[in-house]
């Protein structure tokens, strides 16, 4: 009865829970603040302007979990970032990379860093989870974009390794779906 009054009042209830993959990264990003506001504190690092909750929530969109087509193949369990790369230049598919965050089916409250591939229509291709995720929301680039920052950096995945992107993303880096 009081959690209904408390609504009726424009209140929040403290044991709101949280839904989607887009309020799971919300409240990450302001973990991440807070913990860089912490570290600027204690050694007087200035953090950079996004973590990678708030890059993906700044240039980000949700995806539509798919199945994975049979024409695709498998890549290696645990290398997402470079099956996702493969799959994007393999045959001529012309599918987008994307980098992001997702979850499981069956652990829906945990975010993991993951990348994918999308197709014209915004659809997810994970060629590395057996099972489509539960929600995927991330950044789709460019295949320009992805192999010039790839090659520069000698790794495959854009967000993670030195954090290049947390100052922001460059014009013309998002494809556009």
């Amino acid at each position: 009865m009081a959690k209904k009054a408390a609504a009726k009042k424009g209140k929040k209830s403290a044991s709101k829970e949280v839904t989607s993959i887009k309020e799971l990264i919300e409240l990450d990003a302001r973990l991440a603040e807070l913990n860089a506001q912490l570290i600027e504190k204690q050694i007087g690092k200035k953090p950079s302007k996004y973590n990678l909750y708030s890059l993906v929530l700044k240039y980000g969109r949700r995806f539509t979990p798919a199945p994975k087509p049979k024409e695709v193949s498998w890549g290696k369990k645990g290398n997402c970032y470079e099956n996702a790369a493969i799959i994007m230049d393999d045959d001529g598919k012309r599918l987008i990379y994307c980098e992001g965050w997702a979850t499981l089916r069956e652990e829906p409250g945990l975010l993991i860093a993951h990348a994918w591939c999308v197709d014209s229509a915004g659809k997810v291709i994970d060629n590395t989870w057996r099972e489509p995720g539960a929600e995927y929301y991330g950044i789709p680039f460019t295949p320009k974009f992805y192999h010039r920052v790839a090659v520069e950096r000698n790794y495959t995945s854009l967000m993670t390794g030195n954090g290049a992107l947390l100052n922001g993303i460059p014009k013309g880096a998002i494809a556009k779906i």
